[in-house]
């Protein structure tokens, strides 16, 4: 089984755009890991969700034939916030799916 994670760029709608994280692994530590990875590295794209009209919808779904698979939506409101707030609500979301499933 292939183990990978990306950050995918997704259509545009009314000048509005979303991401989705989608990662295929073989444990749930390797999916947690993987997106924890992603979201690292989404801080770094947050500049420019801050200069254009990028929202930032996910999904996550867990144990979908027997691999732990995260890219259903799941969404973030995005309204040209500061960078930092809506790096801490990529990250308060983050932490919500995580307690759903039952993972750190």
């Amino acid at each position: 089984m292939n183990i990978s994670a990306r950050l995918i760029r997704g259509k545009h709608y009314n000048s509005y755009g979303y991401y989705d994280i989608e990662v295929i692994a073989n444990t749930e530590d390797q999916a947690e890991n993987m997106c924890d990875d992603i979201i690292n590295k989404l801080q770094d794209q947050l500049s420019y969700y801050n200069t254009s009209s990028v929202g930032c919808p996910w999904t996550r779904e867990n144990e979908k034939n027997n691999k732990c698979v995260y890219g259903d939506s799941i969404s973030i409101d995005y309204d040209r916030g500061s960078m930092q707030d809506t790096y801490k609500e990529v990250m308060r979301t983050w932490k919500n799916i995580k307690k759903k499933l039952g993972i750190r």
